[in-house]
C-alpha cells in the first residue's frame, strides 16, 4: 500500500521555517569611540590655534615694559611719559609738585600738558609708532628736521627737532609733535655771550604757552620761572 505525501499548506510552511539570522550591523563610525577621540583632538587643536592667534595678535599690539618709562615693540624701544608715578620727559624726571603743575591747564591752553602726555602714550602703548626721520613744515617756506616717533610716516610723539633760534635759542629741541606742530613740552640748551643755559617750557602750536623754567648752570646757577601766553 503506497503512502501518499501531502504538501503542507504555505502558511504552515512559513510558520515552520527557521528564523532568518539578522544581518551583521556595526556601530556607525560617528558613534564610535575612535571618532569621539578624533573629534576631541580636532577641537583641542582648534582651541589651541585660536588662543595662539589671539596671544600673537595681542603681543604684537602691546608695547612691553623693558624698564621705567620705556617699552618695546618688536625689539624697538620707545619712551613712555607716564609710567605709574614716574613722569619723565627725555632725561628730565618730574617731581610730585611738577606733575601737579603739568596736570593744570596753564596759560590760555585748552588741555593740560599731562593730558598730551597721556594721548601720546596711548599711541605708543598700542605699538602704533615707529622711529625715523621726517621733514616738518613750520610754515609755507620753512621746514625742520625731525628725528623721533612717527605714525603712518608723519611725526607724532617724542623726538628731536632741529630748528633755528626762533623757539628756544637752540639748534636742537627735545619736544612733542602732534597734529603736525610742536605741542606739549619743549626742552633745549641755549647759549648766550657769557653762559650756557637750559630751558623747558610748555608749548602749543609752535609757541611757548604756559609755564617754563630757565636754568643757568654755567653762570651763577640762576633759576627763573616764567609764564607765556601764545609766545609772549
Amino acid at each position: 500500500m503506497q503512502t501518499q505525501l501531502r504538501a503542507k499548506p504555505l502558511t504552515q510552511q512559513l510558520a515552520d521555517a527557521p528564523e532568518m539570522p539578522l544581518p551583521h550591523t556595526s556601530t556607525p563610525f560617528y558613534k564610535s569611540k575612535k571618532c569621539l577621540i578624533i573629534m576631541i583632538v580636532v577641537l583641542l587643536l582648534l582651541v589651541a590655534g585660536s588662543v595662539g592667534l589671539i596671544v600673537a595678535f595681542s603681543a604684537s599690539n602691546v608695547c612691553m615694559s623693558v624698564g621705567l618709562n620705556t617699552c618695546s615693540c618688536d625689539g624697538v624701544e620707545f619712551p613712555i611719559f607716564i609710567d605709574g608715578d614716574s613722569v619723565k620727559f627725555g632725561n628730565l624726571t618730574f617731581s610730585d609738585s611738577d606733575v601737579t603743575r603739568l596736570k593744570t591747564v596753564n596759560g590760555n591752553n585748552t588741555v593740560s600738558t599731562y593730558f598730551i602726555f597721556e594721548e601720546i602714550d596711548s599711541h605708543t602703548l598700542k605699538c602704533e609708532s615707529t622711529l625715523g626721520k621726517a621733514k616738518v613744515a613750520y610754515n609755507s617756506t620753512t621746514t625742520y628736521q625731525w628725528d623721533g616717533q612717527l605714525k603712518d610716516g608723519q611725526p607724532l610723539g617724542y623726538g628731536l627737532l632741529s630748528v633755528d633760534t626762533d623757539l628756544s635759542g637752540s639748534d636742537d629741541v627735545n619736544t612733542i609733535m602732534l597734529n603736525g606742530k610742536v605741542t606739549g613740552l619743549a626742552m633745549g640748551v641755549f647759549q648766550t655771550a657769557v653762559s650756557t643755559g637750559f630751558v623747558v617750557y610748555e608749548v602749543r602750536n609752535w609757541l611757548p604757552n604756559g609755564l617754563g623754567t630757565v636754568w643757568n648752570p654755567t653762570g651763577q646757577g640762576l633759576i627763573v620761572n616764567f609764564q607765556a601766553h601764545n609766545g609772549k
